[in-house]
């Protein structure tokens, strides 16, 4: 059944009305995340470990119950062949090939080859280098697995590869605001709460029954 032309224009107006205030709504909630987030940087003696234990990064609750999540420092997806990050990273693979394989370390071929090995573990050639692993965490993970027996060398490989901000040299992280999962929490809670309630009442009116027998 075709609607009249009057009930679709009566939408579009409404639509456009709940776009704009969606919009007001989105404004006023970036400005109070920015706020928290602002919060959270604020209070590092309060901050606590994810609850994934392997991945890198923090959070903290905030009065009322928001979880503000401190990522785990980015790391660069790609890095030029002979640059500053492509030397550090040359320089910590080959410390760990001396530390760990001396008599490959001793000869040049075989030392350069043993490199580039462990590049093309973690690193597919371009003109530079691209991590083979996207993601951060599994990333870390394959970087652990190559050099188990140096975790030192792990974690400089690491931090040579962390994106930083170009002006103070400081790693870049990401600082969300899990409004989500605060939602979940209440809907929990206000439902535990329910069942209590209810509950409260099945025992009242058992003991009632009781009585009058």
């Amino acid at each position: 059944m075709k609607r009249t032309p009057e009930a679709i224009r009566a939408d579009v107006e409404m639509g456009l009305r709940l776009h704009q205030m969606l919009k007001v709504v989105k404004a006023g909630l970036d400005e109070i995340s920015n706020r928290l987030r602002s919060d959270a940087l604020a209070h590092p003696e309060e901050h606590k470990p994810l609850a994934e234990e392997c991945r890198e990064g923090r959070q903290w609750i905030a009065p009322g119950g928001l979880t503000v999540i401190l990522t785990a420092d980015k790391l660069v997806t790609q890095f030029e062949d002979e640059k500053p990050t492509d030397a550090k990273v040359r320089e910590i693979i080959y410390g760990f090939i001396h530390a760990t394989m001396p008599e490959i370390f001793a000869d040049a071929d075989e030392r350069h080859k043993k490199a580039q090995e462990i590049y093309s573990e973690l690193f597919t050639r371009w003109t530079g280098w691209t991590r083979t692993i996207l993601d951060g965490l599994d990333f870390r993970s394959a970087v652990e697995k190559l050099m188990p027996t140096q975790p030192t060398c792990a974690e400089m490989l690491i931090d040579a590869l962390k994106a930083r901000d170009p002006k103070t040299g400081l790693p870049l992280s990401d600082v969300k605001t899990e409004w989500a999962a605060l939602e979940k929490d209440r809907a929990a809670a206000e439902s535990e709460k329910q069942a209590k309630k209810l509950m409260g009442k099945i025992t009242k009116a058992a003991k009632a029954g009781k009585e009058a027998a």
